[in-house]
Formats: C-alpha cells, sequence, structure tokens
C-alpha cells in the first residue's frame, strides 16, 4: 500500500513538472551557454525544492483548507492575499496557455493540412472536460502517462549517444542572452499546484514520505532534463527550434520524431489537467465560486488569451515561470515565517533571490537587458 502511495506520489509531481518546459530547455541553453545554463538549473533546483517542501510543511502543520492565496490571507494578511490571488490568476492561465501553444504543435504532426494555430484552439476545447474532474484521480493517470516519456529520453539519450558532439561555441553561447534561462528553468521544475495533494495523499504525519517523494521525483525530473538536454545539443550541433524535437527528426528519422511528438502531448495533456483543476480550486476554495463556474473559466480563460493573439510560447515561459513562480516562492517563504517560524535571515535571503529575478526577467521583457 505503501509502495503504491508513493508511485502514485510519484507519478503526481512528475507528471505535473514535467511539461512543456522541457522542450525549451535545449533552445534555452543554446542562448546562454552551458556555464550560464548549468548556474539556471542548480539555481532553479534549490529554489524550487526547497519551496516544495517548505509548502508540505505548511500544509502538514495547518488543519483549514484552502489554496495558497486562501492561507496566504488567513496568515499573513488581506494585502499579500490579493498580490498572490492576481500573481497566480496571471501565472496559471499563462501556464495553461503556453501547453495549448505546444498542444497545437504537437498536434500537427499528426493532422495533416491544420495549422497550428486551428490546433491549439481544438486542444483547449478538447481540455475543457477534464477541468471538471478531481485531482486525487491524476495521479495513477499521470503515472501511466509519464513514464512513457522518462523511458523514451533514456532510450533516445543512449540511441543518439555515438553520434553525440558539442560545439566550442556552446560553451559561453551568447553573453546578452546570460539570464535567458532563467524563468523557464524555474517553469521547468515548479510542480507547487500539486503539493497540497501530495499531502492529502501521505497524510499530516507522513512528512517524511512527503520528503523522500519530492525529493526522489525532483531527480527523476533533473535526470530527464539532462539526458534530454544532452541529446538535442549532441545531435544538432547548430541551430535548434523552440520545440527542441526538430534535431530528432533530422537524426533519428520521421518515425521516431513522432512518437516523440506523441509522448510529448502526452506530457502537455497530464500537465495541463493537473494545473488547471489546481487552478479551478483557487476560484472553489478561496473565492467561493462553485465547481461549474469554477471549471468554465479554467476551461476558457486560456482559450480567449489565445484568441487574441498571446501565443509566445517562450515569452509565455519565460515571464510567467520568473513572475509567477517567483511571487509563489515568496508567498510560501511568508507563511513559513508565520506558520513555521523559520529563521529571518533564511526568508530574506530566498526572497531576495525570487524577487530579482522576477524583476530581471521583466526587465528583459521590456526591452531593457
Amino acid at each position: 500500500m505503501l509502495q503504491l502511495k508513493m508511485l502514485k506520489g510519484l507519478g503526481l509531481l512528475v507528471g505535473m513538472v514535467i511539461g512543456a518546459g522541457m522542450f525549451a530547455l535545449p533552445y534555452a541553453v543554446t542562448r546562454a551557454g552551458l556555464l550560464w545554463s548549468t548556474l539556471h538549473f542548480v539555481l532553479a533546483i534549490i529554489l524550487v525544492t526547497s519551496i516544495h517542501l517548505i509548502y508540505g510543511k505548511i500544509l502538514s502543520r495547518s488543519r483549514i483548507r484552502h489554496r495558497l492565496p486562501g492561507y496566504v490571507r488567513v496568515y499573513v494578511g488581506e494585502g499579500a492575499y490579493r498580490v498572490t490571488l492576481v500573481t497566480r490568476l496571471f501565472a496559471y492561465f499563462g501556464y495553461l496557455l503556453a501547453y495549448g501553444v505546444l498542444g497545437g504543435f504537437f498536434l500537427e504532426h499528426f493532422i495533416s493540412g491544420s495549422s497550428p494555430a486551428v490546433l491549439s484552439i481544438i486542444f483547449f476545447f478538447c481540455m475543457a472536460p477534464f477541468m471538471f474532474m478531481k485531482l486525487s484521480g491524476i495521479g495513477s493517470i499521470n503515472l501511466f502517462l509519464s513514464a512513457p516519456l522518462v523511458v523514451f529520453v533514456g532510450i533516445l539519450f543512449f540511441a543518439f549517444l555515438p553520434q553525440i558532439r558539442y560545439e566550442p561555441s556552446l560553451l559561453l553561447g551568447n553573453s546578452v542572452d546570460w539570464f535567458f534561462p532563467y524563468g523557464i528553468f524555474l517553469f521547468a521544475f515548479s510542480g507547487a499546484s500539486v503539493i497540497p495533494e501530495l499531502v492529502d495523499l501521505f497524510g499530516s504525519k507522513s512528512e517524511r514520505r512527503f520528503r523522500t517523494t519530492v525529493l526522489i521525483g525532483t531527480l527523476i525530473v533533473s535526470i530527464v532534463y539532462l539526458l534530454f538536454i544532452a541529446t538535442v545539443l549532441g545531435v544538432a550541433r547548430g541551430g535548434i527550434s523552440e520545440d527542441g524535437l526538430s534535431p530528432i527528426r533530422e537524426f533519428g528519422g520521421q518515425g521516431l520524431y513522432l512518437l516523440g511528438s506523441l509522448i510529448g502531448l502526452l506530457a502537455v495533456i497530464t500537465s495541463y489537467i493537473a494545473l488547471g483543476i489546481e487552478l479551478r480550486f483557487t476560484f472553489q476554495y478561496d473565492l467561493g465560486f462553485s465547481k461549474k463556474i469554477a471549471g468554465i473559466i479554467v476551461a476558457f480563460v486560456p482559450l480567449a488569451l489565445y484568441l487574441f493573439g498571446i501565443n509566445n510560447f517562450l515569452l509565455i515561459l519565460g515571464l510567467t515561470g520568473a513572475v509567477g513562480v517567483g511571487v509563489e516562492g515568496i508567498a510560501i517563504l511568508f507563511l513559513a515565517r508565520r506558520v513555521l517560524g523559520t529563521s529571518r535571515g533564511f526568508v530574506s535571503v530566498f526572497t531576495l533571490a525570487f524577487l530579482l529575478g522576477a524583476m530581471l526577467e521583466v526587465f528583459g521583457v521590456l526591452g531593457f537587458m
């Protein structure tokens, strides 16, 4: 029973985390170079994993049922609640939008004659019914849908290993883009939306099992990302598209490329469902909406944003990753200070890191960097 819970928990976490962000990683590395990208990779792991563990500990000690904005309202205050709520809506709708853009790209490989724009719209409509599911049932689904992706990346790496070569220019990249991977890496590792479900799965008295699941899940995600980045960069030897899969078609053939697209589509679907339901819970538990109204809002706001022309995949990932994950992390740190009595120094250092990252990302988008 315990092993089944661990597997379900890993499926929920890994299935949530591995999604659209993974496919942007190789391109991000080429922009900033290996040195800066390694720094961002390690920094993202430290920041995000710490926040996951702290958030889980907070939820284990709390006896009220909310989502993050609601907890901030109870323990921190009304002003912080409003900032957290607005940022969460901005970030989560941005996440769903990014998954919809990538979903349309993947579907284009299987439905000839249709543009990615039309297929993204179809993707949003197909995902709408899932916004009314229970998130607890997604863990088992994610386990079965995420496992093929993990296996595929491993097979891909060893299959291409004899062909992998790296260009010397990859080490430094473009110095102007040194900060480019930051928001994308944060996005790629973030899984705070499923932490409440992990805590519920193991129970408030099983903090050790929760912690073990988070650490193992993060390790699995890190290995999958490293293998994917190493494979794509090693066979591309030059320009890499934003989706990260184009070199696979060139060196592995159309069949392998389609298989990768199919598995990528499944990863996008699992993450979209988990994020969407978590956002629905925010409308239900923190804003008092009915399940039906909350589900409708979550299902169709990303579609509306897409129809308004917000469809730049990398821009969405970077901005929502740096600002969304950053502010969410700061909110959790403030909660930790109030609920757990976490040291002021620890909270200050991590808050400064998140705040500085969010500011630099916004400056980059505005063209000041």
